[in-house]
């Protein structure tokens, strides 16, 4: 019964992480609870690729932060400014050139189930040229 008992458990926990997709991109609208991204999955990045885009709903619950701190012996985002669904999309209008903003987003579900969870908009650290020139989205 024991080994019945840990075999679930363990099989619950690998489903519900199998269940959650991470993408990193550049969010270029939210309209109507939709988000659409132009970005890849966790694990594919090519360089020189452009990615591909995707537009996907907002969970009722979803938690959309700006900005933050990246611990780095934890490996996560830790702070940020919480922003409302509205705040969000004018952040993401508001971006240089229509370029968007970057952020990590994070799904669950699968297929047209798939649903946006928490979406982390990021400063990143300079622009085009390396470190020390200025960034045109935190600007």
């Amino acid at each position: 019964m024991r080994k019945f008992l840990c075999a679930a458990v363990v099989t619950l926990v690998a489903y519900s992480l199998a269940g959650a997709e991470n993408y990193f991109g550049r969010v270029t609208s939210i309209e109507d609870r939709t988000v659409t991204f132009k970005g890849f999955k966790k694990g594919e990045f090519k360089k020189g690729a452009g990615g591909m885009e995707y537009k996907i709903k907002l969970a009722k619950d979803a938690t959309i932060l700006k900005g933050g701190e990246f611990d780095k012996e934890e490996k996560k985002f830790t702070g940020g400014d919480k922003l409302s669904v509205n705040e969000a999309a004018t952040y993401v209008k508001d971006a240089k050139e229509g370029r968007g903003r970057g952020a990590i987003i994070v799904t669950k579900g699968e297929g047209a189930d798939e649903r946006i969870t928490s979406i982390r908009f990021t400063k990143g650290k300079g622009g085009k040229g390396g470190k020390g020139k200025k960034n045109p989205d935190t600007e």
